[in-house]
């Protein structure tokens, strides 16, 4: 009648990329089975759940192991016989009613369809699904009733059998017929040469701004020299050379001094 648990994503709610929040596998089952999720919700609830988690996760894991185990056979002979009475024996408590609270399956519901991987593609004008890189056409005994554009819902079975649904209506499509023409890899188009950067005219408001900086800079460098004593483009005489090219030309045992 209900099952407690955590609050994994995959028993509540995902949030698809628009922005819808679209049921998961397990929580569109337990929904069609009327069965109610109960998510815990203090530490204590929590700790109970993950506990309860590990044993299964983790000893469960272990002991098959050790028993060699390596078959679905085997595991679920495994789960029977030793499993399933050690879990009652060590954790089994005595309900306050011994009626057994199990219900039958409702009917009309279909547990390989609610336990498939469902995904929703789109009809196109040619009656075709594309789904895994694949076209499924929809013959024409099964057009009736479906135009372009309308939602198919794609079930990927765990049997890895596909099931094509429109509505509560099961499709037979078939593997589409892929054209000779279109059968080809398609051609790479060749790369476009990128046009060279327009170059700015002699009017252009960037050479203007750069000539008028540069004529600032050569008014700033003039002045500068004036005022060091500097005219007509006359260095003043050097008192010493540098260190590097007056080492680098002297002769040996010339004494080297710098001067301050």
């Amino acid at each position: 009648m209900a099952v407690y648990t955590d609050h994994a994503g995959h028993f509540g709610q995902w949030l698809s990329k628009k922005g819808e929040r679209t049921g998961t596998i397990i929580s569109r089952a337990l929904g069609a089975l009327g069965v109610e999720v109960i998510l815990a919700g203090s530490p204590q609830a929590k700790g109970r759940v993950e506990r309860s988690f590990g044993t299964a996760q983790d000893r469960l894991v272990k002991e098959m192991r050790v028993e060699g185990i390596g078959t679905l056979e085997a595991a679920n002979r495994f789960l029977r016989d030793y499993w399933v009475p050690f879990w009652n024996e060590r954790f089994a408590v005595e309900p306050a009613d011994p009626r057994d609270a199990h219900r039958p399956l409702p009917a009309g519901v279909d547990l390989e369809a609610l336990f498939a991987e469902t995904e929703t593609r789109v009809v196109a004008r040619d009656f075709t699904i594309r789904f895994a890189n694949r076209r499924w056409q929809i013959p024409e005994r099964e057009v009736g009733g479906i135009v372009p554009s309308a939602e198919v819902v794609v079930e990927r079975r765990l049997d890895g059998d596909l099931r094509f649904r429109l509505g509560e209506r099961y499709l037979d499509v078939e593997p589409a017929r892929q054209d000779p023409a279109t059968a080809a890899a398609p051609r790479a188009k060749p790369a476009k040469p990128r046009p060279a950067p327009p170059k700015p005219g002699p009017d252009h408001p960037w050479r203007k701004h750069f000539q008028a900086s540069a004529q600032q800079a050569i008014a700033r460098r003039n002045l500068r020299r004036e005022r060091e004593g500097i005219s007509n483009g006359n260095q003043p005489p050097r008192t010493h050379e540098p260190a590097r090219r007056r080492g680098k030309n002297r002769t040996p045992g010339e004494d080297i001094s710098i001067a301050p």
